[in-house]
This record gives structure tokens, C-alpha cells and sequence, in this order.
């Protein structure tokens, strides 16, 4: 079954992610925390904190002031340009963001940088230097969702590729992809994007739920059942598969299997993918007016 362009695109629309709310995901925990762990309370990591606190306040000014300081106090390493960077991002200093970001991977591409990534102590050259691909990876990643937020389609996308390309196992950088490729209307990428995350990180459940959902948004219903059911496999208290293999076969009028699925899925409380669900199912009503299982299916799930 073949869904009609607009279905396609409203769904796109329903389940893009947010670049804005998932920038620099991860940053925190891999870069900071074990710097702090080894710093034994040092002037420099007190910046650093008093830096975190300001910008978790949405302060981001004064947390830009403290970046500074950290820079100024050692220039070679990374965590001052990318933490000022997410600061600058927050703040809308994206030019200023994007070149701090564009400093930190140069900086990992240098001796003295990669000697002062913020490790534990004992850690020898050859350990922090197999630590970089990790590092830039995120570096990457920021500074493509710095360019997304200015347009910038072409460049995001590059540093999104190269993000995936350095650390092929973090979902979340094939999620930045999809964005962009749904924003752009680029749906069979946007199926191999997701195809390329299942293979590289063949135990994520969300992974698997996204490539499902590539696939439902194409027409490819039967592949996005497949999906959903691996998905579901991998994480079975996960509300989004369930909510995706039970449209699936609303979609197909099997009402006697989507009913459970769906109560399932409401078992589990997710609000927001219940949400989503609902919309979902009232876009798939709009490409199949006399559906009686997505009628159902609608006043099973409510009001989002």
C-alpha cells in the first residue's frame, strides 16, 4: 500500500525531530565528567562548573564569560571552545558557535590537543588518542546543528555524515540526519539513513522504531512492520514501535491485530507517544476516509 504524498509529508512533520532540543546530547557525560573526576577541584573545573550552572540558568552570557576564562587558562583544550560554543548556540551567537566548534576539531587534530582532553589520570597518548574520533564526532554534530538552524542544508549535512562517520555507533547522529533529510523532503535517504543505523547499531531499539517509520512513511508497510516488531523485541516496554506496528495494520484494516497493540501501548504511558499516535492515525483517516479500523483506532486513543 502506497500512502499519498501529503500523508507523507504531514507525518515527516509529526515526527521530525528537534534539532534545537537535542543539540550537544551526550557532551556533558563523555567530555566533562571525567575531567572533573581527575581535576581534584582546580581553579580551572570551578570555572567550569560556575560556566555549566550559568548556562543551565539559561544565563548564557555569564556562561560565556566563565568559557572565556577557561580558554584563557589553557587555549589548547577542547572543552573551553565547546562548551562557550554551546553557550553561543543557546545565546544565538551562531557564527561565534560555529567557529569555536570549528577550533575544538582542530584542536583534536593537534598533539597538544589531544594530550589535554579532560581523562582520568593514567590514561597513555595512544588512549586519548583513540578517544578523539568520539570527541570530534560530537564537535560535529554541534556545528551541523548550528547550520540547520541557519539554513544551511549542505554544510549540515556534511558534518552530520561525518559525525556518523567517526563514531557509527550513536544513534543519535543518524537521528540529526533524518532530520534534515525530512525537512528536505528526501524520504528514500532518509529509509537508507535509518537502514545504515539498524546495521551499524543493529541492538537499537530506536533505531530500529525510526527505520519503521521510514519505511510506513514511504508506503512500505510490510518492511515497517518488520521493523517495529524488532524494535519492540529490543525494548518491549518502548510505547513507539507498538504505536507504529499497530497503525500498520489499522492501515491495512486488520482491526483484530492493531486493537491489543494499541491497548498495549496505551498500558505503558507514554503521553507523548500517544500523542503522536493520535495525529498519526487522524492523517492516515485523511488518505483513507472510510477505514473503519483507523476510525476505531481514533476513538480508541483519544484526544492527544
Amino acid at each position: 500500500m502506497k500512502l499519498r504524498p501529503a500523508l507523507i509529508a504531514s507525518v515527516i512533520g509529526i515526527y521530525a525531530l528537534s534539532i534545537a532540543a537535542s543539540i550537544y546530547v551526550g557532551v556533558r557525560l563523555a567530555g566533562h565528567l571525567p575531567a572533573l573526576l581527575s581535576s581534584g577541584g582546580s581553579p580551572y573545573f570551578q570555572i567550569w562548573n560556575r560556566g555549566d550552572r550559568y548556562s543551565e540558568l539559561g544565563n548564557y552570557g555569564a556562561a560565556i564569560r566563565e568559557y572565556d576564562k577557561m580558554i584563557a587558562m589553557r587555549p589548547n583544550k577542547v572543552e573551553g571552545y565547546t562548551y562557550r560554543a554551546i553557550a553561543e548556540y543557546h545565546a544565538g551567537l551562531y557564527d561565534r558557535s560555529i567557529q569555536d566548534d570549528t577550533t575544538g576539531i582542530a584542536l583534536l587534530n593537534r598533539r597538544e590537543g589531544i594530550l589535554e582532553q579532560g581523562a582520568p589520570a593514567g590514561m597513555t597518548y595512544q588512549d586519548q588518542l583513540e578517544s578523539v574520533p568520539n570527541s570530534q564526532a560530537r564537535l560535529y554534530r554541534n556545528r551541523g546543528a548550528v547550520y540547520a538552524k541557519l539554513g544551511d542544508i549542505t554544510q549540515a549535512t556534511r558534518d552530520f555524515k561525518q559525525a556518523i562517520a567517526l563514531e557509527p555507533d550513536e544513534p543519535a547522529y543518524y537521528g540529526a540526519l533524518s532530520s534534515l533529510y525530512r525537512r528536505t523532503q528526501q524520504y528514500g535517504l532518509d529509509a537508507s539513513n535509518w537502514k545504515d543505523a539498524t546495521v551499524n547499531v543493529p541492538d537499537s531499539a530506536y533505531c530500529w522504531t525510526y527505520y519503521g517509520r521510514a519505511q510506513y512513511q514511504l508506503g512500505n508497510i510490510s518492511e515497517a512492520v518488520l521493523a517495529s516488531l524488532r524494535a519492540m523485541h529490543l525494548d518491549p516496554k518502548l510505547a513507539a514501535p507498538k504505536f507504529n506496528l499497530a497503525l500498520c495494520y489499522a492501515v491495512r484494516d486488520q482491526w483484530d491485530l492493531a486493537e491489543p497493540i494499541y491497548r498495549e501501548a496505551i498500558a505503558l504511558g507514554d503521553s507523548r507517544a500517544q500523542a503522536n499516535a493520535v495525529k498519526m492515525v487522524r492523517n492516515g483517516r485523511e488518505a483513507h476516509p472510510n477505514s473503519q479500523a483507523l476510525r476505531k483506532a481514533e476513538a480508541l486513543l483519544g484526544s492527544p
